[in-house]
């Protein structure tokens, strides 16, 4: 998700040409919604929505399943070790699609062990 609609468009169509299958929403209260009515693998949040804190949109999405993967995507790195606080497995920096992919074709993420490793911290 992300307010951003020409991002939100050209992010969408660019993840369908790598075989993602991808629903773009803008409102974090309607990815919410949809996500309650058909559960996906990933969730890509950006943390800076119109409508809700981003964190508190993936504080919500943990809370309806262990099971996704969330990544921040998010042009405010300082928003980094929060959003991984919240329950993101992973934080790509805007506008690295590179690092987004990576992070896609990394999946499914093992994610004990990042969370084992961010408690050593």
């Amino acid at each position: 998700m992300d307010d951003n609609f020409d991002l939100r468009q050209v992010l969408r169509e660019f993840l369908v040409t790598q075989g993602y299958e991808v629903e773009a929403h803008p409102l974090a209260i309607e990815a919410i919604r949809r996500y309650g009515e058909r559960r996906f693998d990933i969730a890509l949040v950006d943390l800076a929505l119109p409508d809700v804190d981003g964190l508190q949109v993936v504080g919500r999405l943990r809370g309806l399943s262990t099971d996704v993967g969330i990544i921040a995507f998010s042009g405010l790195n300082r928003l980094r070790e929060a959003a991984l606080d919240a329950g993101c497995d992973r934080f790509v920096l805007k506008p690295s699609v590179e690092d987004l992919l990576k992070a896609l074709h990394e999946w499914p993420w093992r994610r004990a062990r990042r969370r084992a490793a961010s408690r050593r911290r």
